[in-house]
Protein backbone atom coordinates (compact mmCIF):
# COMPACT_ATOMS: atom_id res chain seq x y z
CA UNK A 1 0.00 0.00 0.00
CA UNK A 2 0.92 3.84 -0.72
CA UNK A 3 1.85 4.85 2.56
CA UNK A 4 0.60 8.14 1.68
CA UNK A 5 -3.16 6.54 1.92
CA UNK A 6 -2.57 5.34 5.18
CA UNK A 7 -1.05 8.37 6.34
CA UNK A 8 -3.47 10.70 5.02
CA UNK A 9 -6.08 8.51 7.05
CA UNK A 10 -4.41 8.90 10.15
CA UNK A 11 -4.34 12.87 9.30
CA UNK A 12 -7.83 13.09 8.20
CA UNK A 13 -8.80 11.32 12.07
CA UNK A 14 -7.09 13.45 13.62
CA UNK A 15 -7.42 17.06 11.80
CA UNK A 16 -11.22 16.95 11.11
CA UNK A 17 -11.45 20.04 9.60
CA UNK A 18 -10.28 21.74 6.11
CA UNK A 19 -9.08 19.39 3.85
CA UNK A 20 -5.68 18.08 4.01
CA UNK A 21 -3.48 16.51 0.84
CA UNK A 22 -1.03 14.44 0.88
CA UNK A 23 0.18 13.29 -2.28
CA UNK A 24 3.92 11.45 -3.19
CA UNK A 25 5.06 10.24 -6.89
CA UNK A 26 8.44 9.77 -8.60
CA UNK A 27 10.08 12.68 -10.41
CA UNK A 28 10.40 10.78 -13.16
CA UNK A 29 6.37 10.42 -13.40
CA UNK A 30 6.11 13.84 -13.31
CA UNK A 31 5.85 15.74 -16.69
CA UNK A 32 7.71 18.80 -16.34
CA UNK A 33 7.65 21.28 -18.85
CA UNK A 34 10.77 22.43 -19.57
CA UNK A 35 12.72 19.18 -18.71
CA UNK A 36 14.50 21.08 -15.42
CA UNK A 37 15.00 18.81 -12.51
CA UNK A 38 15.17 21.57 -10.04
CA UNK A 39 12.49 21.55 -6.91
CA UNK A 40 10.51 24.43 -8.02
CA UNK A 41 9.73 23.00 -11.72
CA UNK A 42 9.20 20.06 -9.92
CA UNK A 43 6.88 21.52 -7.27
CA UNK A 44 5.02 23.24 -10.36
CA UNK A 45 4.29 19.60 -11.98
CA UNK A 46 3.18 17.54 -9.05
CA UNK A 47 0.86 20.72 -7.91
CA UNK A 48 -0.58 20.56 -11.49
CA UNK A 49 -0.71 17.39 -11.38
CA UNK A 50 -3.00 17.34 -8.20
CA UNK A 51 -4.92 20.13 -10.03
CA UNK A 52 -3.46 23.33 -7.41
CA UNK A 53 -1.63 26.11 -9.61
CA UNK A 54 1.86 26.24 -10.06
CA UNK A 55 3.85 29.13 -8.52
CA UNK A 56 7.19 29.43 -10.27
CA UNK A 57 9.51 31.83 -8.89
CA UNK A 58 6.39 32.18 -6.28
CA UNK A 59 8.12 29.61 -4.06
CA UNK A 60 9.91 29.96 -0.72
CA UNK A 61 12.64 27.91 0.37
CA UNK A 62 12.89 26.74 3.87
CA UNK A 63 14.98 24.89 5.81
CA UNK A 64 13.85 20.94 7.13
CA UNK A 65 13.35 22.65 10.91
CA UNK A 66 11.67 25.49 8.93
CA UNK A 67 9.61 23.10 6.93
CA UNK A 68 8.58 21.27 10.03
CA UNK A 69 7.52 24.27 11.99
CA UNK A 70 5.09 24.82 9.28
CA UNK A 71 3.60 21.22 8.82
CA UNK A 72 3.46 21.41 12.28
CA UNK A 73 1.41 24.96 12.36
CA UNK A 74 0.01 23.96 9.70
CA UNK A 75 -1.81 20.69 11.22
CA UNK A 76 -2.50 22.02 14.88
CA UNK A 77 -4.23 25.09 13.86
CA UNK A 78 -7.26 26.25 11.52
CA UNK A 79 -5.98 28.75 9.35
CA UNK A 80 -8.31 30.97 9.58
CA UNK A 81 -9.38 31.19 12.79
CA UNK A 82 -6.24 29.54 14.66
CA UNK A 83 -8.59 27.31 16.44
CA UNK A 84 -6.55 24.10 17.91
CA UNK A 85 -7.21 21.17 15.47
CA UNK A 86 -4.54 18.94 17.27
CA UNK A 87 -2.51 18.82 19.75
CA UNK A 88 0.90 20.42 19.23
CA UNK A 89 2.82 16.88 20.35
CA UNK A 90 0.20 15.01 17.77
CA UNK A 91 1.46 17.78 15.00
CA UNK A 92 4.76 17.86 15.27
CA UNK A 93 4.85 14.01 15.56
CA UNK A 94 2.78 14.41 12.11
CA UNK A 95 5.46 16.37 10.98
CA UNK A 96 8.53 14.36 11.86
CA UNK A 97 6.87 11.25 10.09
CA UNK A 98 6.58 13.30 6.42
CA UNK A 99 10.14 14.60 6.91
CA UNK A 100 10.93 11.25 7.53
CA UNK A 101 10.48 10.20 4.23
CA UNK A 102 13.28 12.42 2.69
CA UNK A 103 17.05 12.26 3.06
CA UNK A 104 19.71 14.96 4.62
CA UNK A 105 19.55 16.55 1.23
CA UNK A 106 16.18 17.32 0.43
CA UNK A 107 14.91 20.85 -0.86
CA UNK A 108 11.73 21.97 0.79
CA UNK A 109 9.29 25.08 -0.55
CA UNK A 110 6.18 26.52 0.44
CA UNK A 111 3.64 29.52 -0.68
CA UNK A 112 4.09 30.43 2.88
CA UNK A 113 5.80 33.16 4.90
CA UNK A 114 4.31 31.87 8.69
CA UNK A 115 3.83 33.29 11.86
CA UNK A 116 5.85 32.81 14.90
CA UNK A 117 3.96 30.01 17.67
CA UNK A 118 2.76 33.24 19.69
CA UNK A 119 1.52 34.97 16.68
CA UNK A 120 -0.11 31.44 15.47
CA UNK A 121 -2.44 31.37 18.26
CA UNK A 122 -4.22 34.82 17.57
CA UNK A 123 -7.09 34.68 15.80
CA UNK A 124 -6.36 34.97 11.82
CA UNK A 125 -3.45 34.37 10.14
CA UNK A 126 -0.45 36.19 10.46
CA UNK A 127 1.47 35.69 7.32
CA UNK A 128 1.51 35.86 3.59
CA UNK A 129 1.10 33.10 1.44
CA UNK A 130 0.43 32.93 -2.79
CA UNK A 131 -2.80 31.18 -3.07
CA UNK A 132 -2.90 27.61 -4.57
CA UNK A 133 -6.45 26.61 -4.43
CA UNK A 134 -9.82 28.50 -4.24
CA UNK A 135 -10.07 27.83 -0.62
CA UNK A 136 -9.81 31.01 1.33
CA UNK A 137 -6.29 29.71 3.16
CA UNK A 138 -3.91 27.18 2.06
CA UNK A 139 -0.66 26.57 2.80
CA UNK A 140 1.53 23.22 2.82
CA UNK A 141 5.14 22.11 2.18
CA UNK A 142 6.18 20.07 -0.84
CA UNK A 143 9.64 18.23 -0.18
CA UNK A 144 11.80 16.70 -3.02
CA UNK A 145 14.31 13.89 -2.46
CA UNK A 146 15.38 10.55 -3.18
CA UNK A 147 13.49 10.79 -6.78
CA UNK A 148 10.15 11.64 -5.01
CA UNK A 149 8.25 15.00 -4.81
CA UNK A 150 5.68 14.78 -1.99
CA UNK A 151 3.20 17.44 -1.04
CA UNK A 152 1.30 17.80 2.81
CA UNK A 153 -1.41 20.44 1.94
CA UNK A 154 -4.01 22.16 4.48
CA UNK A 155 -6.79 24.37 3.03
CA UNK A 156 -9.18 25.53 5.60
CA UNK A 157 -12.36 28.18 5.05
CA UNK A 158 -13.38 31.35 6.37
Amino acid sequence: MDWTVEFSARLAAARDVGVVRVVSLSVTDLQIRDGSRGARAIADALAQHVGLRPLGHGWWSLSRMEARAAVSAALERDLAYAAECMSATDAIAFADEFLGRFGPDATFLTNATFPTAEEAKSTGWRGSWNPLTNATFDVGVFGVGRGEATLLWVEDED
